[in-house]
């Protein structure tokens, strides 16, 4: 599931109950998720949110809060991530000026930095909540959909593609053809 939050907050709830309950009987279920928004964690990660779900926070979203407005809005994938060697910035298709910064949690990896050092995405593999079968969740803490350049925004998803399914390698099957070639023709 790729879930694009944009920069719904407070009012707009980021989960409503509905939602995170979905979510979480897909992960707990072994899904794979993608989510991406600026105001996730002010909404359900924060204490002092009217919505606030913290431990949901925690368990699904495998982070925890810890700031509004992050130092900048260029962001780089950490050596060693499945986003090592993807950089760019968002908030150029419309103004981000609050994306959050978390640190990880529940055995995620932080992915993404912003330029500022700050943790701006986490991944993890393994089982949620209540369930037995391994999922897998990429969560970004700013709208993948506010980024200006179309190929980073493709490397990103390409990336997150293989985390999940994983990339594979086939070696050539024997009894396929190994070229092409144009012989006379026979018998005319």
């Amino acid at each position: 599931v790729l879930w694009l939050l944009g920069d719904e907050s407070t009012a707009d709830r980021t989960f409503g109950p509905e939602e995170k309950a979905h979510l979480a009987g897909f992960l707990d279920g072994g899904g794979k998720a993608f989510l991406s928004g600026s105001e996730i964690g002010w909404d359900i990660g924060r204490i002092a949110s009217p919505n606030s779900d913290t431990s949901f926070y925690r368990r699904y979203l495998k982070a925890v809060y810890l700031g509004d407005a992050a130092s900048s809005t260029s962001f780089t994938g950490l050596a060693g991530s499945l986003f090592e060697g993807i950089s760019g910035t968002c908030g150029i298709e419309y103004p981000e000026d609050y994306p959050d910064y978390v640190q990880i949690s529940g055995g995620s990896a932080a992915v993404v930095s912003y330029s500022g050092g700050q943790i701006a995405g986490v991944g993890y593999r393994g089982a949620f909540g209540a369930g037995t079968n391994p999922g897998a969740l990429i969560y970004l803490c700013f709208p993948i959909e506010t980024i200006g350049t179309n190929s980073v925004r493709a490397a990103l998803i390409s990336g997150a593609l293989d985390y999940f399914e994983g990339t594979s390698s086939a070696a050539p099957r024997a009894d396929l053809p190994f070229g092409i070639a144009l012989l006379t023709s026979y018998p005319n």
